[in-house]
């Protein structure tokens, strides 16, 4: 009986498990997409010629440095040890900040980034929203 009851369990785990594996790689999927179809929103709202770097994992960080007016080199901190993710992450919310400015909002908007979800909305208002 205890057997039983022990696979049971462990059956149990590998199903739970395995549900919440195929939901989070749902949300994950459905960010991206969304996240890859506002970068190209924004980027034919600019007249950038390349949005289709979109689409790409490190091209869509190097449109969006070219979109806020940095160099696409900047995207080298990265490999800095210790700070270089920090260091990044900072350059990427002062090209954010820029492309805001660019399409007509305050560049304080661009701080939105830094709240959980806020990313989302902010590429959304930058995509689709009206210029102010």
């Amino acid at each position: 009986m205890e057997e039983f009851v022990e696979d049971f369990v462990n059956s149990a785990a590998l199903l739970f498990g395995g549900i919440i594996f195929i939901i989070a790689l749902g949300v994950s999927l459905s960010v991206y997409i969304y996240t890859a179809v506002a970068l190209m929103g924004i980027a034919k709202k600019l007249d950038h010629p390349n949005g289709w770097f979109a689409w790409i994992p490190i091209l869509n960080s190097i449109l969006l440095l070219q979109m806020g007016e940095k160099s696409p080199w900047l995207i080298l901190t990265i490999l800095i040890p210790g700070l270089g993710t920090l260091v990044f992450l900072v350059i990427s919310i002062l090209a954010i900040m820029d492309i805001c400015e660019k399409r007509g909002y305050d560049k304080l908007l661009g701080l939105l980034i830094l709240v959980p979800l806020g990313n989302l909305i902010l590429f959304g208002i930058l995509a689709w929203g009206k210029n102010s």
